[in-house]
Formats: structure tokens, sequence, C-alpha cells
């Protein structure tokens, strides 16, 4: 018997929302990771390692689809680029001084600010639940950091820098994905970020190195499954899906990071850190709401 239009349509719809899934599965793990990687590397040498070899193993994969690039393909490349090194540069750093898990939380905040960059882009007028999201947020993030107790730690606020770069890129995939090839996107994506982190890296930090094997496999998760893995399966993914749908299922990253830091850092919420998750989480599924 064959399937009905609406369940081919289920179907269809259905393989991006388990794709993007994994991937945030990968990305909530990779709050730990480089947690421990951060142990024998500083912040931005991480991030130049990272991309670079990421950057060379998509050059090594997939050689052929890359000679032939348009002028369209390089300055949208260029300009997704820019917003991953700004994303990534944010939360590596941001990651030094602050923990794991609240890393990951205010990383989810990306999704409240994902219809304002589309809003942007499209010239539309917030909706209520985007106002309601925003606020949501923002108290969410009060009870989470404790302003009021300890102040907003230095790697918060970079973390927020984070999120607003990642609300550019997710909006900007579901352009320039339905434009070029992806894998060149992804090839450009890379190469622009690894190339903006080498004059970062002496202008940012003081560059600390100390070989392990804890490290070494920390940056080979990053910077296959973590970079190469699953911004490809982000790009094709997001290809068939809208940013605001891409986005909700983005909210589940946070989550995984916490679980992964209870797991293997032994990181545990204070009541306020509990009510301000809840409150982020909140916030990310109003703004949301509203599909497309």
């Amino acid at each position: 018997m064959n399937s009905s239009p609406k369940e081919s349509k289920t179907t269809t719809h259905l393989w991006p929302d388990l794709a993007l899934l994994g991937a945030t599965v990968i990305w909530g793990g990779t709050f730990v990771v480089e947690k421990i990687a951060l142990r024998d590397i500083s912040p931005v040498l991480l991030v130049v390692v990272r991309f670079w070899l990421a950057t060379l193993l998509v050059a090594a994969l997939w050689l052929p689809r890359l000679r032939k690039m348009t002028k369209e393909t390089l300055r949208d490349g260029l300009i997704l680029g820019l917003t991953l090194f700004l994303g990534f540069l944010f939360q590596t750093i941001g990651l030094a001084y602050t923990t794991a898990s609240r890393s990951g939380f205010i990383t989810s905040l990306t999704v409240v600010f994902v219809p304002f960059v589309v809003i942007g882009l499209t010239r539309k007028l917030p909706s209520l639940w985007a106002w309601t999201g925003v606020a949501l947020a923002a108290i969410g993030l009060w009870f989470f950091t404790q302003p009021a107790l300890e102040g907003i730690h230095t790697g918060d606020f970079l973390t927020l820098l984070c999120a607003v770069s990642f609300a550019f890129q997710i909006a900007l995939i579901e352009i320039y994905t339905r434009r070029h090839d992806l894998v060149q996107m992804l090839f450009l994506e890379l190469l622009v970020t690894s190339i903006l982190a080498l004059p970062a890296l002496p202008l940012l930090e003081k560059p600390v190195l100390h070989m392990t094997r804890s490290l070494i496999w920390a940056v080979l998760f990053c910077a296959t499954l973590a970079t190469v893995g699953a911004l490809y399966i982000q790009n094709a993914a997001q290809s068939k899906t809208s940013a605001t749908r891409a986005a909700v299922i983005y909210t589940a990253e946070p989550v995984f990071a916490a679980l992964f830091a209870f797991f293997t850092l032994g990181e545990r919420f204070n009541l306020s850190g509990f009510i301000g998750a809840g409150l982020i989480l909140a916030a990310v599924l109003a703004s949301e709401f509203r599909r497309t």
C-alpha cells in the first residue's frame, strides 16, 4: 500500500529533525570535552588547532567539489564563516571562566535571538511569543547567573555573545545552503574561522600547550565529530527545514551538556540555578511557539 501524502510529508520532515537532534547530542558533549581539553591548552589555541584540522579534513575528503566556486559562494561563505568564528571564539574563551553546564544553558539563548535575526533579514515585526521569550530568557539568565549574589561572570557574558553569533549563523545557514553547494559552504566556514583565529591567538592570550593523551583525544573529537560531522549535518538538514524549527531542536543542547557535565565532571545546580535553567528553557520554547 502506498503511503498517503501526509505520511510522506511527515517522513520528509522527520530525517532533518532527527539529524539535527544527533548533532545537538554531539555539541552537548563538546562542552565537557572542551572543559577537559582546557586543562592542557589555552582557549584560542584550541580553536586554531580544532578548525585547521577540520579544514584540512574537509579538503582531503571533498577536494574535487571545492575546485569550482562562484563569487557569490565565496562572499556568502566568508560571511557565514565570520559568524561561526565569533561564536566559537566567544564560547571557547567563555568556557575557561565558567562551568560546562552554565555555558551550555547560556548558549541556549541562541534560539531566543534567532527569531530577531530572521526578522531583521526579512523585515517582519516580532510576534508576541518572541517578546515573551526574550522576557523569560532575561529573567532566567538573572536567576542562573545570580548577579545580585556573585555578579555576572566574564565567562557568562562572553558566552552570551557566542549565542548572538550563533543566532546569525543559524539564520544565514537556512538561506545560504539553499543557494550553494553544502560542502563548499562547510569548507569556507571552517577556512575563514581557521584564518581569523591565527591573528587572534597572540592578541588574546599567551598560548599554553601541554601534550597529553586526554588532550589529543579531545582535539580529535572536536575536530572530527563536533566540527566536520556536526556542521555538515547542520548544513544538510537546515537546507530541508527552517531556521526556527532547527532552533527549537537546538534547545536540547544545554540539556545534554548538563547531563554530560553531571556524569563526567560532577557539576551540580543550586535551587536558583534550577529555576533559571527552567525559565531559559521556557523562554526558548516560547520564542519558537509560532513555528514556520
